[in-house]
């Protein structure tokens, strides 16, 4: 339906699956591990926050209620990525994976559903073609283990 090749929506996919498979294989404390993602996007959120607004800094002087938002958006954005941080480590990586749909399945259906966003029949096959490939994997993985429990 776009004409082109949905780079974004490409890049967005190969991201989240390194992210799953980094976060699944590395060794180190979840809370280290967003230590370390915080700061490698410091620098960037510093950058932004500067960009937008010269007189964004003002907030730590007077403590407004949108300096106090922006606090809270950092502490509400790190707990779910260090219980992800958690659960990464003990699920499989197929379940893990197939968790990293939900989200955006919610998001779309908020969107469709609560913000009227429209839905036409490029979103319905495209969105067909997700789950079904989903259900498909999820089969055959069943099937997989109970073909390696006979044995």
């Amino acid at each position: 339906q776009l004409g082109t090749l949905p780079i974004v929506s490409i890049v967005l996919a190969v991201s989240f699956s390194l992210y799953g498979a980094v976060k699944k294989r590395l060794t180190i404390h979840p809370f280290s591990s967003i230590a370390f993602e915080a700061w490698l996007v410091t620098p960037v959120a510093l950058w932004y926050l500067t960009a937008i607004d010269t007189t964004s800094w003002t907030f730590i002087e007077n403590l407004t209620p949108t300096g106090l938002l922006l606090i809270g958006a950092g502490l509400t954005t790190s707990i779910p990525l260090i219980l992800f941080s958690y659960g990464a480590r003990l699920l499989p990586l197929n379940i893990l994976g197939f968790l990293q749909y939900l989200s955006p399945t919610m998001g779309f259906f908020l969107a469709i559903f609560y913000f009227g966003e429209s839905f036409g029949t490029a979103q319905l096959i495209a969105f067909g073609c997700i789950w079904v490939a989903l259900i498909l994997f999820t089969l055959s993985n069943q099937m997989t283990t109970r073909i390696k429990i006979k044995k």
